[in-house]
């Protein structure tokens, strides 16, 4: 199976080919609830997680909603 590299919050990770954003999240558990996500220092919406294409060399930041109190 052919891979590539992606960068996840300053960690290289191999995912294939033809990954979409959702699928990546999926496969590394990060959860979709709570998320915002920037691919290559954008944001991408939520609603496009499902069509956005990953490719050799991306990088992404998943940032987490936390409560405080």
């Amino acid at each position: 199976m052919n891979e590539v590299m992606v960068t996840i919050n300053d960690k290289p990770t191999n995912i294939g080919m033809e990954s979409k954003l959702i699928d990546v999240l999926n496969k590394q558990g990060i959860p979709s609830e709570g998320c915002a996500i920037a691919v290559n220092n954008k944001v991408v919406p939520k609603s496009k997680w499902n069509t956005i294409e990953l490719q050799k060399g991306d990088t992404l930041s998943v940032f987490r909603a936390i409560a405080g109190g």
